[in-house]
């Protein structure tokens, strides 16, 4: 249900709504509905950041779009790092291994920007899977590893082209946003319908 509409012109859509179709199920906060036409379609964003102010429509559907570098972050720790193997069952040492890993990740990911920089790509063009591959090996025949990307990268495929998202949405100016009133009720009493497990029935005796 619509509580209120920032701005709306034909398929495009910015405004507050409280989720919850029936009765049984009513969302306890306000969230912002995004919605506009993409193409053949339309695109239709849900958020808690209910102030277009500090979050405009297209920055939203950046952060859904960026949404997928999490993914490969978590890949990228737990398959190429070896965190998916624990070393011990100490939380010290697991602690250990975590803040290691991430402190890892952490300087591979700025020596991918250093190698995007001095090639002049975009830094998700440098394949991180092969750099991590690649680096041990080219620092254990003292090679510089960053100097060997950038020159033989391309050829080699440790610096291509990836395949982006074009993000495009509208643009709404200020001042044809409809800001709600201080009243508007925001939150609400919630009410979740119960949903049960169906239990599997008892074997007969």
């Amino acid at each position: 249900m619509i509580a209120h509409v920032y701005y709306q012109e034909h398929q495009t859509l910015d405004a507050l709504v409280w989720l919850g179709k029936h009765r049984a199920d009513r969302a306890k906060h306000l969230v912002r509905l995004v919605r506009y036409p993409h193409g053949d379609g339309t695109r239709t964003f849900i958020t808690n950041v209910t102030d277009p102010r500090l979050l405009a429509i297209r920055e939203v559907a950046e952060l859904y779009a960026r949404r997928w570098a999490i993914e490969m972050a978590v890949k990228t720790v737990k398959r190429h790092l070896g965190l998916h193997l624990l070393w011990s069952a100490k939380p010290t040492v697991i602690a250990h291994q975590v803040w290691a890993v991430l402190v890892i990740a952490q300087i591979l990911q700025a020596l991918r920007l250093e190698i995007a920089g001095r090639a002049g790509v975009p830094m998700l063009d440098v394949s991180l899977p092969l750099l991590i591959t690649y680096l041990p090996q080219y620092a254990a025949q003292g090679i510089d590893p960053i100097a060997a990307f950038v020159a033989d990268g391309r050829r080699l495929g440790f610096i291509r082209p990836v395949r982006r998202v074009t993000i495009v949405a509208p643009a709404i100016p200020h001042h044809l946003r409809c800001l709600p009133p201080p009243d508007l009720v925001r939150t609400r009493t919630p009410r979740y319908r119960s949903r049960l497990t169906p239990q599997a029935p008892c074997p007969a005796n």
